[in-house]
């Protein structure tokens, strides 16, 4: 039950709250930028400063950095891709972050439409499927996304999936590490004025290192943000602990049931091995039911001295004045069948008796 439940919470929160999450940030960048507008030049050009970014670019073997925003890129200097010593350590402590632009020829471009449920696990699913949407393998390639669109009537989603060969984005990333410059987005550009919001980088890599303002930002819409999550939380977490409260006892009721079942199952068994038991001991004639109905067939002039009885299988041996015709008397009783004889006859010496050992089935009439 209580899997059910986060698996419900999980889908709510991908269904509803990462779009508001979505929308609360757009919001937030465009009431940011407004109120900023409303301040004093010095503040803004304050503000403006601390979230400059290093911009880094390729230019044929060089590497290009500029500072600003992408709008406004001044260019501060320009490096071999083989150079070996830092000199922008001063520049880049007064910097947010370090974005590496990778030129239009390094980045495949390309739009997905997959079906909504996969948007859980997005980054999962694209690694598995890398072969099949690009043409190559997870493990040849670093990637991103962004969500562009959802349909619901559809029950799809629309990606912007950005791919570069990880050997290509490897090698840049290695000439920036030796200048002293460690990215923590690798993206493009969208346009002139305009970047990707999508970083190839896995999040591992990311080293993102905020100013004061920005942290104040993040923490007012993490705030809003966990409060709207509190509000709906509280009554699904509320409802989980009388699940986990109720559990116990549905777990005893269930283990008695079980046990119960299992009691069932083992009389049934008795029972049923107690019928077949005495459906066999009817099947099987009794001895003295033997004797009786031996007395009655065999002639005076016939007695035993031997009976065996083996399963269905009944054995005589003994003396007759005529046992050639003891098979004849045997057969034609209802109880006896396949009557033969097991040894030749002989003659008792002196006698006119014959010894004679012969055999039959009991016959269970139906």
């Amino acid at each position: 039950m209580i899997a059910t439940l986060e698996t419900r919470m999980a889908r709510f929160v991908v269904a509803y709250i990462a779009p508001l999450q979505r929308h609360i940030l757009t919001f937030w960048r465009w009431w940011s930028k407004e109120l900023v507008a409303l301040l004093p030049i010095s503040m803004q050009q304050a503000i403006a400063t601390s979230n400059e970014r290093l911009f880094v670019q390729v230019s044929g073997t060089n590497l290009v950095v500029f500072q600003g925003s992408i709008e406004r890129m001044q260019e501060l200097a320009q490096f071999p891709l083989d150079a070996s010593d830092s000199a922008l350590p001063d520049i880049q402590a007064h910097t947010r972050q370090v974005v590496l632009l990778l030129p239009p020829d390094r980045i495949l471009d390309t739009t997905v439409t997959l079906p909504a449920a996969t948007e859980e696990n997005l980054r999962e699913v694209l690694a598995f499927e890398m072969d099949q949407l690009t043409p190559f393998t997870v493990d040849q390639v670093y990637y991103g996304f962004d969500i562009v669109d959802r349909s619901g009537a559809r029950g799809t989603i629309d990606l912007r999936l950005l791919v570069s060969p990880r050997s290509a984005v490897d090698e840049l990333l290695s000439a920036l590490q030796r200048i002293g410059l460690g990215p923590s987005v690798v993206s493009a550009k969208a346009d002139s004025a305009r970047l990707h919001d999508i970083n190839l980088l896995p999040r591992n890599y990311a080293q993102k290192a905020r100013a004061a303002t920005q942290w104040l930002n993040t923490g007012l819409a993490v705030t809003a943000l966990v409060l709207l999550m509190a509000v709906i939380a509280i009554p699904l977490l509320q409802k989980r602990q009388q699940v986990a409260e109720l559990e116990p006892q549905v777990t005893a009721a269930m283990e008695a049931a079980q046990e119960g079942s299992r009691l069932k199952r083992n009389i049934e068994l008795i029972a049923t091995g107690s019928a077949e038991l005495v459906a066999r001991k009817n099947a099987r004639p009794t001895t003295i039911a033997i004797i009786d109905d031996m007395s009655r067939i065999l002639p005076d002039n016939t007695w035993l001295s031997r009976l065996d009885i083996a399963g269905d299988e009944i054995q005589i041996q003994g003396q007759s004045e005529a046992a050639a015709s003891l098979i004849g008397l045997i057969e034609e009783s209802p109880n006896f069948e396949n009557a033969r004889f097991r040894s030749p006859v002989t003659q008792v010496p002196q006698t006119d008796s014959e010894r004679f050992h012969l055999s039959a089935n009991w016959s269970t009439p139906e």
